[in-house]
């Protein structure tokens, strides 16, 4: 039982050191994978540092979103382990005796970020009419060094938690190499200590853990990842599902056409393809893409005899960017909208989800690219429209797929639904979303999406923005199984390898959304 005051802790510690190291051997370095998945976590394991990373456990008391929160999450560390280096809280006995090199504020107070942003944000909720609050959302990173405080983004620490959603307990990772840490002891090899605290508008604390002590290893080099591009297994189908940034591959062609000829996908699904019609996106993908080797003979038979032109075909829908592309066939649109009530002002709004049914070499698939309502958090009117906009959508896949096999005969061999689902509320909408649309009535299984050569599950990534990365696109699949997965963040690779791969460093850069491809076999 949890008791007064304290939160569950980051606590009962274990972590992984540099063992053998002689002869050049690593040992049996521990690590994890920020998932949102926590069954790895067993034995009361809190923080695990290896010679790049520290990966660790906590829970802020109670279910909440991270970084829309209410009140602040505050990760305290003093890294070199020493009380009179760094800076000194108020709080209970065990803050008073650390000496605080770096702290992680998740949901800061606007007192606690730039004066200037902070303004910025106030004048914004008053244009919008949006409530007041001494909260703001995403995190800010301080550091405490030779009696200077530095603020940074996410971006300067390589920080990440999971899950985006709202839960009671996360996990997060701190890269060692960041920028940010340079003098806070994080880079040195030693002991370090730490504590979690839950703090309110005025910086006061309201909840806190157990301390924790850990071991940091010496050091690694930093170095970028060489990892092969998965090639596509035979007899699969491959999937590859991405936002697009508002239309950005009518401003900026190239980076995405290297991408798709990369990765060769059976079936895209886009969101944010703004403006783009059946016959302009056709076109987009003949004119920068073209065809893809070892798929053309197939689509280019198919579609002559459909009375097709072309090496590409498409269903788009231009006012609501969402679209399905294809080098094979789409063999049947459905244009007609989803349409839902805004619980707020009860008034209509169409949810941005495109339905088509794609014939390829090794079967038909019937798919939906959606792109779910933005932003919110747990309980907010958009988390509530998500619900409704899944709640529709599901409704609607459903319907087709049972007009398809008894009005038209057609049996659509794998059920494909995915896009920017936007999970940062509740994890609620991706399961209305997959419920029950598996043929024999059971749910559409979530394809697992790790970075490719990263420890982390994310599939949007804005440097800038106070938001770190999140999982918020996901690919949900029926009548078929996933054999391989993953998401392409181009930053991490070694660019001797991307240029083997036809690709450059900054190409999934151009939008805050990561391709995620995902082979499924029928």
């Amino acid at each position: 039982m949890l008791s007064r005051g304290r939160i569950r802790s980051l606590a009962a510690l274990l972590t992984a050191s540099l063992l053998g190291a002689c002869a050049g051997q690593t040992g049996n370095l521990r690590t994890a994978t920020i998932d949102g998945d926590l069954g790895e976590w067993r034995g009361g394991v809190a923080s695990i540092a290896t010679a790049d990373d520290v990966y660790f456990r906590f829970s802020p008391g109670e279910v909440c979103n991270l970084q829309a929160n209410d009140e602040t999450t505050r990760l305290v560390f003093d890294l070199d382990n020493d009380p009179s280096t760094g800076d000194r809280l108020d709080g209970p006995p065990d803050v008073g005796t650390l000496g605080v090199d770096m702290e992680i504020l998740m949901s800061p107070p606007l007192t606690a970020i730039d004066p200037g942003a902070a303004q910025h944000i106030i004048s914004r909720r008053i244009q919008r009419g949006q409530p007041a609050s001494p909260f703001v959302g995403g995190l800010t990173v301080l550091t405490h060094v030779n009696g200077v405080t530095s603020r940074y983004k996410h971006s300067a620490a390589g920080f990440i938690a999971s899950p985006t959603y709202a839960d009671d307990m996360f996990e997060a990772r701190l890269d060692r190499h960041a920028p940010g840490f340079r003098g806070t002891g994080l880079q040195r090899a030693g002991t370090a200590r730490g504590i979690v605290l839950v703090t309110d508008a005025a910086g006061s604390v309201i909840r806190y853990s157990d301390p924790i002590e850990f071991v940091l290893p010496e050091m690694g080099p930093a170095r970028l990842a060489r990892p092969a591009l998965p090639a596509q297994p035979e007899g699969t189908i491959r999937v590859m599902s991405m936002n697009v940034l508002h239309g950005k591959p009518l401003e900026n062609p190239e980076p995405f056409a290297r991408i798709i000829s990369a990765v060769k996908p059976d079936v895209i699904l886009l969101q944010e393809a703004d403006d783009m019609t059946d016959d302009s996106l056709k076109a987009w993908l003949n004119g920068y893409v073209g065809p893809l080797p070892g798929k053309q003979d197939w689509a280019e038979g198919v579609q002559g005899l459909a009375g097709a032109t072309g090496t590409w075909d498409a269903s788009a829908q231009p006012d609501l960017g969402v679209a399905i592309a294809t080098p094979h066939l789409v063999a049947r649109r459905f244009d007609e909208s989803v349409t839902v009530t805004d619980p707020a002002s009860g008034r209509p709004r169409t949810s941005r989800a495109v339905f088509a049914l794609v014939s390829t070499p090794v079967g038909d698939v019937l798919a939906c690219s959606t792109h779910l309502k933005c932003c919110g958090s747990a309980g907010s009117r958009e988390d509530l429209i998500r619900k409704a906009e899944t709640a529709a959508i599901n409704e609607r896949f459903g319907s087709i797929a049972s007009m398809l096999r008894d009005e038209s005969g057609i049996r659509d061999e794998v059920r494909l639904i995915a896009g920017d689902m936007n999970l940062v509320g509740t994890r609620d909408p991706v399961d209305i979303l997959r419920r029950g649309l598996n043929t024999g009535g059971g749910d559409l299984i979530p394809a697992d999406t790790p970075v490719l050569a990263g420890d982390a599950w994310y599939t949007w990534r804005d440097d800038r923005n106070a938001f770190s990365p999140g999982r918020l696109d996901w690919v949900l699949i029926g009548d078929a199984r996933p054999v391989q997965s993953f998401a392409l963040d181009l930053r991490l690779i070694d660019p001797a390898t991307l240029t083997e791969w036809g690709l450059r460093p900054g190409d999934t850069g151009v939008s805050d959304h990561l391709p995620v491809v995902v082979d499924i076999r029928p």
